[in-house]
């Protein structure tokens, strides 16, 4: 090999044991995932053209080799890289299609919550955020790699058509006047949206290719030009560059004709960065807006929790008289309002957790006290006297009672009649005595 170029077909060596070839590309390893691929990206290639409204011709303009080196060498989670990829990240409309009861709509605006509208609207601050990011680390990676300036230029307007695709501002046709036609007709096909999420137009590596070759050319011509220019000598005489002498002597040491004096990096592996780029920017809004909607509920979780303390210690105040007398002072605040609003959370539930028994068992300790205790007759110096029922008491007023015809109360009547010892004849003899 004298460079490394990409060659889909490689020569057979003598010590070359097999080679796999599938649609025109040689596999020399991992046969099984080299022919799972084959057969899986068919499917894949239909249900994107579904998802996405694409036709067959623009499947094919997608440049999927950037697109799977960016996938491959991505540090993040996969499962969050395909929910980012393909618009699945669990935002109010996708949980309200499988969940009823929640809510489709932007938790800032009434419009219906998606990851696109998290990323250009304008009622969130963290989506203005966000596009300030973008353009800040799209344009940091540019100066990084040495991206040439009319490939940045080109790529920048691009972002900014996507930001101004929801706005009713459209863009000037000056600016798409001065981007390649071609570019800019096949990203259109494919979706300014569908950009950020990887899937770009090939014609992004071949601008980047031609750029780089003539940002290259402008750098050796610079150099060139640098070496004819007349320097003066000290002694004020002028002079030149003699062809006759060597004119390759006077040119920079280590540069190639057609490198200038900037490192680039190949199409694949500079498009596949920059698309891990618009990943990690993406991902950083997508973590900041979940951050901030948890800390919001946070603190309406934290602020009821705070309020069924709060009054659960009310309750246990309130009940400060019931406790034991030697208790009422050690156990409960003199201010108790003030002590709410001071005491911090935490010490409350302290509080509550080491207090709450304590007063219970006071109270009930008060109770049984006051239930077995003994009546104030039982104490010394009180006496107690019977005195007859009330319907016996016979008042002065009354009239006395005739005690002699209560004598036979309570007595058998045989007690006034006594038997005598003679016979009574009976009534069937008719004998009469006779007389004297």
């Amino acid at each position: 090999m004298v460079d490394k170029a990409v060659r889909p077909k490689t020569w057979l060596m003598p010590s070359t044991k097999c080679c796999l070839s599938i649609q025109g590309t040689d596999h020399h390893g991992h046969y099984q995932n080299a022919i799972r691929r084959a057969v899986a990206i068919p499917t894949l290639h239909r249900y994107l053209e579904k998802r996405h409204h694409w036709n067959t011709e623009t499947t094919h303009t997608i440049d999927w080799d950037s697109f799977q080196t960016a996938a491959r060498t991505y540090p993040g989670s996969r499962n969050h890289l395909l929910k980012l990829v393909y618009d699945k990240l669990p935002t109010n409309l996708y949980r309200s299609r499988y969940d009823k009861s929640k809510s489709a709509r932007c938790h800032f605006c009434n419009e219906f919550e998606t990851f696109e509208h998290l990323c250009l609207s304008q009622c969130n601050p963290r989506s203005n955020e966000f596009r300030i990011n973008m353009m800040t680390n799209i344009n940091s990676y540019f100066s990084k790699t040495n991206a040439p300036d009319s490939f940045s230029n080109t790529f920048n307007n691009a972002i900014t058509v996507w930001f101004q695709s929801r706005s009713l501002i459209s863009t000037p046709l000056a600016t798409h006047m001065t981007n390649p036609p071609e570019l800019w007709r096949r990203q259109a096909a494919i979706g300014w949206s569908q950009m950020t999420r990887g899937f770009l137009a090939k014609q992004w590596k071949t601008l980047y290719s031609q750029s780089q070759v003539n940002e290259r050319l402008d750098c050796w011509l610079e150099s060139e030009a640098d070496n004819d220019v007349i320097h003066p000598n000290e002694d004020d005489e002028v002079s030149t560059i003699s062809m006759d002498s060597g004119y390759n002597s006077a040119r920079p040491q280590g540069l190639h004709p057609w490198s200038g004096n900037k490192d680039f990096l190949t199409p694949t592996r500079f498009m596949s960065g920059l698309i891990r780029t618009i990943w990690d920017t993406m991902t950083d809004l997508w973590q900041n807006h979940i951050q901030h909607i948890h800390d919001c509920a946070s603190q309406i979780a934290q602020h009821a929790e705070t309020k069924s303390i709060q009054d659960q210690i009310r309750a246990l105040h309130a009940m400060q008289n019931q406790t034991m007398a030697a208790h009422r002072d050690k156990y409960f605040h003199p201010d108790l309002d003030q002590y709410l609003i001071q005491t911090p959370l935490a010490q409350m539930k302290c509080y509550l957790q080491r207090y709450q028994p304590v007063i219970l068992h006071s109270i009930k300790q008060a109770t049984t006290l006051a239930t077995n205790a003994p009546k104030i007759t039982n104490f010394p110096g009180f006496a107690y006297t019977a005195h007859p029922p009330r319907d016996l008491i016979h008042h002065v007023r009354e009239e006395p009672i005739h005690w002699k015809h209560t004598k036979i109360w309570n007595r058998p009547i045989t007690e006034y009649f006594k038997p005598t010892n003679q016979t009574i004849p009976s009534n069937s003899s008719n004998s009469f005595p006779a007389p004297d």
